[in-house]
């Protein structure tokens, strides 16, 4: 998995990491060299993901958060500094997606959906 070495010693986090774009992202900062803690609302698929990435040689920690709630931003901060001592990255990859049957389209997307998604 390891390529150049471009991130040698740096941290990153990336949240919805659990799969999809996510999950490349981790992928691909693993790959140069970071150590990743990745995110998501629901454990279970972060450990596989990680259990994944780690038969691949990745250096990468798992650590549910959810971005909707301040205290849960806040622990994940000092869980990167208690496992890794530092935070050089943060890839915000996270949405929630549940909302989106609603409304696809960008351009005509209700400002309620928005928000939602990125709330």
């Amino acid at each position: 998995m390891k390529t150049a070495g471009r991130l040698d010693g740096k941290v990153a986090i990336v949240t919805g990491a659990a799969d999809g774009i996510g999950y490349a992202c981790v992928a691909r900062l693993a790959g140069a060299g970071a150590r990743v803690l990745i995110t998501g609302t629901r454990l279970e698929p972060l450990e596989q993901a990680a259990g994944r990435l780690r038969r691949k040689g990745a250096d990468v920690a798992t650590a549910p958060m959810d971005l909707a709630d301040e205290r849960s931003i806040v622990a994940l901060a000092h869980e990167a500094i208690r496992r890794f001592g530092r935070i050089d990255v943060l890839h915000n990859n996270a949405a929630d997606l549940s909302v989106t049957d609603r409304d696809l389209d960008i351009e005509t997307m209700d400002v309620a959906v928005w928000d939602r998604i990125f709330g």
